[in-house]
Order: structure tokens, then C-alpha cells, then sequence
């Protein structure tokens, strides 16, 4: 038996009667949802093929890549390998070159030293003693720790015996008007014949030989070339004027 249902309707409105059994209604809404949910599965399973096409497109790429890589690495290690040997060598001679800077790091022109010492010693004066030092490059003896010295870089001790101070004088005068020397200090001592000194000369860097670096300059030359002498301009000869030249005499 069919239930019939009638319909609130508005005030003027046409009323509905909805004669259909409820049966046939919720067939209708189960169909239109077996539809729907078909659909959504279609739609699901599409995306689900193309995320995993895409997925094995990009590994492929990155597998493809991988074996590039590998391919690059065997090629770098093979010349690794074959150049491995002057690698060493390269290494080595590096290594050389920097023990040798540092190995004459504190090398002193002991020769300039010495000639400069001596030439400087006044006449009539005996030297009875000469001796020097200076650092290597794993000590450091000379470094000064009163801050009113100058730096040094090596030492000489010199012993003069002079018949009078005025010897002395004038040659730790001289002495201290000399670019390699950083100080002088003297002590002297009475003798029976005049008066016995040592003096304790400091040496400046400037004595260092600094081979091996960009400020070496080899003993002997110049640190600069002596300019030609640009030649003298000839003056131009003054023209002479001829008779020709000369205005004529019209009266």
C-alpha cells in the first residue's frame, strides 16, 4: 500500500504530492552513489598511475645520473693514479721550499758584518777579541725585553785596547752612524798602558740576507739601474741673410 504525503506549501502556493514509495527513492540515491564513488576510484586510481610514472621517470633520471657520476669518478681516480706520483713530487718540493725560507730566515751577512766592525776601528788601536752570535730559527736569544732597545738580530762582542777613551769614542760614533748596527754599549777598564774595552755591538735586520724571499737582493748589485744621460739638443743655425735680400735703393 502506497503512503501518500502532502506538502507544507507556502500561502498561493501549488501543492505537491510525492506518490512514489521510499523504496524507489533510496534505489535512486544508491545508484547515484555507486556513481559517484566509481568516479572517485577512476579518479584515484589515474592519479595513483601518474604519481608512479612519475616516480620511475625520476628514478630513472636519477639512476641514469648515478651512473654518470660513477662513470666520472673512475675517470678522476684512474688520473688521480696516473699523476699521483708528481702530486707527491709537487708535495715534496713545496715542502723543501718552505724549510728552506725558514732554515735562512735568520741568516746574517756576517762578511758585511765583520768588514764594517773592523774598517771602523780607529788607528793606533789593537783588537784582542772578536766573537759573535745570533739566533737560529727554533731559538729566539735575542729578543729584546727592555722596551727602550731596538730590535736585534745578532751580537758582536769586540775587545779594544786603546792608549786613551778618545779611541773609543770616536768608534762607538762611528759605529752608531752604521745602518747594520743597532746599538753599542762599552766598558771599559784602566790597564798599565792605556785602557782595555769591550764594546757589545747589537746587529740590525738590515743585516739579514732574506734569500729566498722577494726582498733578497744579491750582494754586489743595485737595487736600481743608473739612468742614461739624455743627449744634449744642437741648436739650429741662425740663417744668414743673403745680398739679394737686402731692400733696394730707389733714389
Amino acid at each position: 500500500m502506497n503512503r501518500v504525503t502532502a506538502a507544507r506549501n507556502a500561502v498561493g502556493g501549488v501543492p505537491v504530492v510525492d506518490l512514489m514509495p521510499p523504496e524507489v527513492a533510496q534505489r535512486r540515491r544508491d545508484r547515484s552513489l555507486r556513481s559517484w564513488a566509481l568516479i572517485g576510484l577512476v579518479i584515484v586510481s589515474g592519479l595513483a598511475v601518474v604519481g608512479t610514472a612519475l616516480a620511475a621517470f625520476s628514478n630513472s633520471i636519477a639512476q641514469a645520473g648515478l651512473v654518470a657520476a660513477q662513470a666520472q669518478t673512475q675517470v678522476l681516480l684512474s688520473q688521480q693514479q696516473q699523476y699521483a706520483e708528481l702530486t707527491a713530487l709537487t708535495t715534496s718540493i713545496s715542502f723543501a721550499e718552505q724549510a728552506r725560507v725558514v732554515s735562512v730566515s735568520k741568516e746574517v751577512l756576517w762578511l758585511d758584518v765583520q768588514r764594517e766592525v773592523l774598517s771602523a776601528v780607529p788607528a793606533g788601536t789593537a783588537v784582542s777579541s772578536l766573537s759573535a752570535s745570533s739566533d737560529t730559527p727554533w731559538t729566539n736569544s735575542m729578543a729584546v725585553t727592555d722596551p727602550l732597545r731596538p730590535a736585534r738580530v745578532a751580537t758582536v762582542s769586540v775587545t779594544l785596547v786603546t792608549p786613551s777613551l778618545a779611541e773609543v769614542t770616536a768608534y762607538v760614533a762611528a759605529l752608531q752612524s752604521n745602518d747594520l748596527v743597532a746599538d753599542v754599549t762599552a766598558d771599559s777598564v784602566i790597564l798599565s798602558q792605556g785602557y782595555s774595552t769591550m764594546l757589545t755591538i747589537n746587529i740590525d735586520a738590515l743585516a739579514l740576507s732574506k734569500r729566498f724571499t722577494e726582498e733578497y737582493v744579491p750582494r754586489g748589485s743595485t737595487s736600481a739601474e743608473t739612468p742614461a744621460p739624455e743627449p744634449t739638443p744642437t741648436p739650429e743655425p741662425t740663417p744668414t741673410p743673403n745680398a739679394t735680400d737686402a731692400p733696394e735703393d730707389n733714389g
